[in-house]
């Protein structure tokens, strides 16, 4: 049986955000989608939970391997919901 081995970066991934006239959105240093659908995309970044909320949003691509996703559809807010745990699932409700 073959092992296969996984090689792991030790540097530290960068978060960053790039918007184009709030209807296409990249970000990277995501580790996970924690949930989406057409009003809201909630990401586990490299520095915490990213909400992105707005109407008929589309997840264009994601790839793991890099941690970059690609948005589409009308940005409303973003949101870093203080208190959001990373990697702990969906966040508690959301106050405004």
């Amino acid at each position: 049986m073959a092992e296969i081995q996984k090689s792991v970066s030790t540097g530290v991934k960068k978060h960053s955000l790039q918007m184009a006239n709030r209807e296409s959105l990249y970000v990277s240093g995501v580790e996970d989608v924690v949930s989406f659908d057409e009003a809201c995309i909630v990401l586990s970044t490299v520095c915490g939970i990213m909400s992105v909320d707005g109407s008929g949003m589309h997840i264009l691509s994601l790839d793991t391997d890099k941690g970059d996703v690609e948005i589409s559809g009308s940005v409303n807010g973003i949101i870093y919901p203080e208190g959001a745990v990373k990697g702990g699932g969906i966040f508690r409700k959301r106050q405004r």
